[in-house]
């Protein structure tokens, strides 16, 4: 007999090996670690990010589920900004980043942020959120991937402090002439 709910593919044990991330992303999450933990919250974004990642591998694809999930998981990550729960919503998003030490918090990246925010807010409630723009049933793989460089890319630069410009500028200072591509 055959149900009609047969997953497409066979349930079993699944072994997979843990997420390696690259380096700019072990970076991302450091930012994102040292913001969270300045603020006094608890939760370890980096964790959520790798589960975000896992959970989207092309093999666990076959989970219906999995933009929701991955998109759940990198919407929890910003969830300090948007949430009246959280102690650093006391203040303003940009004061908040600057008090942090962002050195790029501006009203652009803040605007793209809100983008990314609500766009991941829609897929992890599967597209019912009424202010989303999303389109669940027609999003594809392509379009979470860019909504994902587009976090990546957003909390990188607006999580870029003062110290993080000395370190690029003595690493560069460092260098021999020899090594210097002009």
């Amino acid at each position: 007999m055959v149900m009609d709910n047969q997953p497409s593919q066979p349930v079993g044990e699944i072994v997979a090996s843990p997420i390696v991330l690259s380096p700019e992303r072990e970076d991302l999450c450091k930012r994102l670690d040292d913001f969270h933990e300045s603020n006094g919250l608890k939760t370890k974004p980096s964790d959520m990010f790798r589960g975000a990642v896992f959970a989207s591998q092309t093999f666990l694809r076959f989970n219906q589920d999995w933009i929701a999930q991955s998109a759940n998981s990198i919407r929890e990550i910003m969830y300090p900004f948007y949430s009246r729960e959280v102690e650093i919503v006391g203040t303003d998003k940009k004061e908040a980043l600057q008090k942090f030490g962002s050195v790029t918090a501006n009203d652009s990246l803040i605007n793209e942020m809100g983008r990314i925010w609500n766009d991941l807010n829609s897929l992890a409630h599967h597209g019912v959120v009424k202010k989303g723009r999303i389109n669940f049933e027609t999003f594809t793989r392509t379009d979470f991937e860019k909504l994902i460089n587009d976090f990546e890319r957003v909390m990188g630069s607006i999580l870029l402090r003062q110290m993080d410009i000395h370190k690029e500028v003595d690493y560069i200072l460092s260098l021999s002439p020899d090594n210097i591509d002009i």
